[in-house]
């Protein structure tokens, strides 16, 4: 089979050929990608996970670099299938206005704009532009949202292509689609080159600190190739004559960063929480190669549990064909035991997953088959969906949760958990 991943040999982000493998997750095919029969699905390829180190910088990415348009093709995460993120997208919009004073002829760029859900805050207050290489996406964005998007990658060429045709932003957004670009270096000259000079990017990105602290396993896939810390970033951006000027430690995903930077020759002064979390940084460890790997010893202790709790358990189901599916069920040693995986999105039922085939049905057959364990790959929303489903408890089911650790949530101590 032919080859469609190259192995970095410099770092993404300073491009320093130091790098230090500090452990490898289980190969995973893309998460994304499903079939319609089973046939199809057999024939796609798992790739390598191999999470390296720099030595300079003290990035945390991964190795491998899949095809980019493998990763984007049929892709089946729309933003406004979730209602908290829909809403986190209104509540930031409204803020940035009021915070940027921006105009009707200001323009807000939207890097990895999906289905436009972000920028439909923004339309009525000033001129918006998408840019998204997945089809499915960005033509809803169009059709459906009315949002002009450039279906393309974020590189120079796009980049120019703006500047001539519209103009230089005022505000650059790039919500989690940061963690995506196989060279950060290119894009963060890129966004030098489209940001006005008085212009602001804001990124959104899962925060290394918290993904360790967390032990959010569910974040490791193709997708997500770099893994960042503001250590780091801020020296990415410094190289290229940026600046931080703010930076907001959220809870989206479990633990994400909000970060607000400008040109170095803008007098917006940065802000004294920078300082803070990169000390913090330091005091945890967060950078040092004994940090990430006491993370992995972490991955395989969970492991070894998943394995003990669903020995005694014949008939298991997943919930949530999510993206991190494939590496949660590889990683836990799971994905042969599970018979189907119950999911409501239009674009996977009836479809099959990647490699391991397994047919993904509509959750009202939760009730029907009754499952004897059912284990929750949409590790973000446990609690919604054992909320949705105590029904399913009561008849005498019983939940498996794999984040933060793998535990059985059944009829006797759900209320707790959801509780908790």
């Amino acid at each position: 089979m032919k080859k469609k991943f190259k192995t970095i040999s410099s770092c993404r982000l300073c491009r320093s050929k130091k790098l230090s493998t500090v452990f490898s997750l289980e190969d995973i095919p893309i998460p994304e990608i499903y079939e319609k029969n089973i046939k199809l699905a057999n024939n796609r390829q798992r790739f390598p996970q191999t999470i390296i180190r720099c030595l300079n910088c003290k990035h945390i990415q991964i190795k491998e670099t899949i095809n980019q348009t493998n990763l984007w093709d049929n892709y089946t995460y729309f933003s406004n299938q979730t209602k908290d993120i829909e809403n986190h997208f209104k509540k930031l919009a409204i803020k940035i206005i009021k915070s940027y004073n921006l105009k009707n002829s200001d323009l807000v760029i939207d890097i990895g704009s999906n289905d436009g859900t972000f920028l439909k805050m923004f339309r009525n207050k000033t001129k918006v532009l998408g840019i998204d290489p997945a089809k499915t996406v960005a033509n809803y964005a169009i059709k459906k949202n009315k949002i002009p998007t450039i279906i393309n990658y974020f590189d120079n060429k796009t980049v120019l292509r703006i500047i001539k045709k519209y103009q230089k932003a005022k505000i650059v957004l790039a919500f989690n689609v940061f963690a995506h670009t196989p060279s950060m270096i290119n894009f963060v000259k890129n966004i030098k080159k489209i940001l006005d000079t008085k212009g602001i990017f804001i990124f959104e990105a899962q925060y290394l600190k918290d993904i360790l602290h967390n032990n959010i396993l569910g974040t490791f896939f193709h997708e997500h190739i770099s893994h960042h810390s503001i250590y780091s970033l801020k020296k990415l951006f410094n190289a290229e004559n940026l600046k931080f000027i703010k930076i907001e430690n959220i809870n989206i995903q479990k633990g994400s960063i909000l970060g607000f930077v400008t040109h170095k020759e803008n007098k917006i002064k940065e802000s004294h929480l920078i300082k803070k979390l990169i000390k913090l940084e330091k005091k945890y460890n967060v950078n040092t190669h004994k940090k990430i790997l006491d993370f992995y010893k972490n991955v395989k202790k969970n492991k070894n549990l998943a394995t003990k709790l669903t020995k005694n358990f014949n008939n298991i189901c997943g919930f949530g064909a999510a993206r991190s599916g494939p590496t949660l069920l590889r990683n836990f040693n799971i994905e042969n035991k599970i018979k189907y995986i119950f999911d409501d999105h239009k674009m996977k039922i009836n479809k099959y997953t990647p490699v391991s085939a397994i047919k993904i049905i509509a959750t009202s057959k939760l009730y029907k088959l009754m499952p004897d364990l059912t284990v929750i790959l949409a590790y973000l929303h446990n609690k919604k969906i054992i909320k949705k489903n105590i029904v399913y408890l009561k008849k005498g089911g019983t939940f498996m949760i794999l984040y933060p650790k793998p535990k059985l949530i059944n009829k006797k101590n759900y209320l707790n958990f959801i509780h908790d």
